[in-house]
């Protein structure tokens, strides 16, 4: 799919990628996680728009012993789709399943619904309310690099803590391509994102290690609306779960604002109860899903 013109620097239609390294405190730059997202030509149509799909999967870790290790579950996702129209491009994350490697920041974006992702026609001193989490976008200077692209440097409102961005016209966020995100800094000292556009002749991002021969993550619809419910919601201390029969046993994830996991439960059934007296109080981000696929995404609120 051709994308829409943008001051000769339009966003990537297809054979472009992502690569997005996070390295933790306290350790080199060995003690990373790695995901990688894609294009490859592959277009799909929602509500009557065309998109470019994007696709995404882990590609490397650094295990408890810290040497980097390729994700045990070799998988990737078409985790949604691109479009352009004018200077601003548009997110739609489609229904598949939460997979191991997958980009933490996926979480963050609603389901079948299109966000704006970026807007290049911003100016100095222009501010953003942004869909994601909520926050606010402030202009902090507009700039050309010698290339010719625009790049906004934008300050970022409501993570609790300075933190920046800068929006690179054609390529996307210099923190990787959703990562519009704050990402704390007692859990990760560094995020970098390395892009090339195969269609362009750039050389592919170096991996340290790549699984062999990825499986394709099967595209599902979420569990049915109120099928799975968490309560109460806030909680200062205990979470129940009613979870359907059809669904049980379900596997759960509750990540922090980073998109760290926090808490683990590999088979989750109806009427179990989470503990979470143990963990700070504020925001997370609540994933159950079943053995066939279906899944839903929660926002828990942990009260002081």
């Amino acid at each position: 799919m051709q994308s829409i013109a943008q001051s000769g620097f339009p966003f990537p239609g297809d054979q472009a990628e992502w690569v997005v390294s996070r390295w933790q405190p306290n350790f080199s730059i060995q003690m990373l996680e790695q995901w990688k997202y894609w294009l490859n030509g592959d277009t799909l149509v929602e509500d009557g728009n065309q998109y470019s799909a994007v696709y995404a999967r882990g590609t490397c870790f650094t295990n408890v012993v810290y040497d980097i290790t390729p994700y045990e579950q070799a998988v990737f996702g078409r985790i949604g789709g691109l479009r352009q129209q004018g200077d601003s491009i548009f997110f739609r994350r489609s229904a598949v399943p939460f997979f191991e490697g997958a980009p933490p920041a996926l979480l963050y974006y609603p389901v079948n619904q299109e966000v704006l992702l970026y807007d290049f026609s911003l100016k100095a001193g222009d501010t953003l309310q942004y869909a994601v989490l909520n926050r606010k976008l402030v202009v902090d200077s507009v700039h050309v690099t010698l290339e010719g692209r625009k790049e906004i440097s934008l300050s970022v409102l409501g993570c609790g803590y300075p933190y920046s961005l800068i929006w690179i016209e054609g390529q996307g966020c210099n923190q990787g391509l959703l990562e519009n995100l704050c990402y704390h800094p007692q859990y990760f000292t560094g995020i970098s994102c390395c892009f090339a556009s195969i269609t362009d002749g750039d050389d592919p991002c170096p991996l340290p290690c790549t699984p062999a021969d990825p499986v394709l993550v099967a595209t599902t619809s979420p569990a049915g609306s109120g099928s799975v419910r968490v309560h109460p919601n806030p909680t200062s201390d205990i979470l129940h779960l009613s979870i359907p029969d059809p669904l049980a046993p379900m596997h759960l994830v509750l990540l922090d604002i980073t998109g760290h996991p926090v808490l683990v439960r590999k088979a989750v059934r109806d009427q179990d109860a989470l503990d979470l007296s143990g963990l700070a109080p504020g925001s997370y981000i609540c994933q159950v899903s079943s053995r066939r696929g279906e899944f839903q995404v929660f926002k828990v609120v942990r009260l002081p």
